[in-house]
């Protein structure tokens, strides 16, 4: 599966006539945001602060998801149900592989030129 999902890549296409452009200014602003909860996330996780735990994984799960990301989106929609639920165990784990998973979409958005 790729990182980024074909029809939402055309969609924003045809959202900015056809260019690029808006795909590598939403996807620079989602590495820079993720970036920055994913910290967050992981700060909060050690002091045990649920709520903003919650709050991280539920905000990253919404932007993944609308930039096509499916496998993030998967990924935080899974963390935000457990957030929910009150079960955090493991989530040090999943927040290491979802930094491996953003290394991919930086990875894609620096193909863009």
């Amino acid at each position: 599966m790729d990182i980024v999902d074909k029809e939402k890549i055309v969609e924003l296409k045809e959202l900015s006539g056809g260019t690029d452009d808006l795909l590598k200014t939403l996807l620079d602003k989602y590495i820079t945001n993720t970036q920055s909860f994913i910290e967050q996330i992981k700060k909060a996780l050690e002091t045990k602060d649920f709520e903003k735990v919650l709050f991280g994984v539920h905000t990253i799960k919404g932007s993944s998801l609308s930039l096509g990301l499916t496998q993030l989106g998967e990924k935080f929609t899974d963390l935000n149900l457990r957030a929910k639920n009150g079960n955090f165990e493991g989530f040090e784990s999943e927040m290491t592989s979802i930094e491996k998973m953003l290394k991919d979409v930086i990875t894609y958005r620096a193909t863009m030129g």
